[in-house]
């Protein structure tokens, strides 16, 4: 069945014109999408433990009657309890046995904290800034998926 045939069999309108038709489309499909995002992912989670009932941290492969291969990925996330970081930083350093140094366990990933940033931004009809010009040189800027939701 094509997307099209789908949306046809649902009610969906594939041409929407007019803007209520756009809408009436969107959420529909929003609906859908959902729905079929919470069981893909029920159904993923059974099919993961009935076919990997002691999987190990990583890929795991499964041979299907057919031949084909079931590959997947059994992930665990971790965080840090950053409060702990210094006082396990000082225990970790009493260790005569330290197989690695304490800084290779963590990394830091820096992100624009983008208030920041904007006060560095112009207002719409000056030149820019040496700082912004400067700060800008290390940032890729593209637009991302935009977010709706209807209230009320």
């Amino acid at each position: 069945m094509t997307p099209l045939q789908l949306m046809q069999a649902l009610g969906i309108n594939p041409a929407p014109t007019t803007h209520a038709e756009y809408l009436d489309s969107w959420l529909k499909i929003k609906d859908i999408a959902k729905s079929l995002s919470d069981t893909e992912m029920t159904m993923r989670k059974a099919l993961f433990a009935a076919t990997f009932p002691d999987p190990k941290e990583g890929a795991n492969n499964f041979i299907l009657p057919d031949g084909r291969k079931l590959a997947a990925t059994h992930k665990i996330n971790r965080s840090i309890d950053e409060a702990l970081i210094q006082p396990t930083r000082a225990e970790y350093e009493l260790l005569n046995d330290r197989p690695v140094a304490f800084d290779e366990l963590l990394k830091v990933k820096h992100e624009l904290v983008t208030s920041a940033f904007r006060k560095l931004q112009p207002a719409k009809d000056e030149a820019l800034g040496p700082a912004y010009a400067v700060i800008s040189k290390m940032i890729t800027a593209k637009p991302g998926a935009p977010t709706m939701e209807v209230k009320g």
